[in-house]
């Protein structure tokens, strides 16, 4: 059956077609996420919202978190660039400035809990030591951490990245 004012055999295979673009779009959006796979999704969100948000992971596929936070940044339809920190190390300036723009210090952006830390003796140290340690053995980056154009986050948990978005 056509719709309401659409000539027969007029009709596409698609039911929503004879709807403006903006009420497919919307129809489109308003399903649930699990509906799509993230990269279907993202044509669709571009061009309701315009630009999709930028959003860089320093990510470790081995830390659910992290992994659980790059779902979250695609399923929110961001132009995510995964870095994966242990082979492509950040610089010292670069760290500085996530941990600055996340409003944190080095110390608080290191994985205390890694055996490393404690041998090294970084659990008392000064923030230019642990930068210099984080450098050179990046396992001891705490991580996910996360930027996008409103801010920088180190996502645990990986809920805070919503703050971001």
């Amino acid at each position: 059956m056509n719709a309401p004012g659409v000539p027969v055999g007029s009709m596409s295979r698609r039911t929503n077609d004879h709807l403006p673009e903006s009420f497919r779009l919307r129809s489109i959006l308003l399903r649930p996420v699990s509906h799509f796979v993230a990269q279907d999704l993202q044509p669709a969100v571009t061009a309701f919202y315009g630009q999709a948000m930028k959003a860089t992971i320093l990510h470790n596929p081995n830390c659910g978190t992290s992994r659980k936070t790059l779902e979250i940044l695609r399923d929110s339809g961001a132009d995510v660039t995964v870095r994966e920190y242990l082979k492509d190390i950040p610089t010292r300036d670069e760290l500085q400035r996530l941990y600055r723009q996340a409003g944190i210090s080095p110390r608080e952006g290191l994985r205390a809990k890694e055996p490393l830390a404690t041998e090294l003796g970084l659990l008392d140290a000064d923030d230019e030591r642990i930068l210099d340690a984080m450098i050179e053995h990046p396992i001891l980056i705490n991580r996910p951490l996360v930027e996008t154009d409103k801010g920088v986050r180190l996502c645990r948990p990986q809920d805070l990245v919503r703050d971001i978005l």
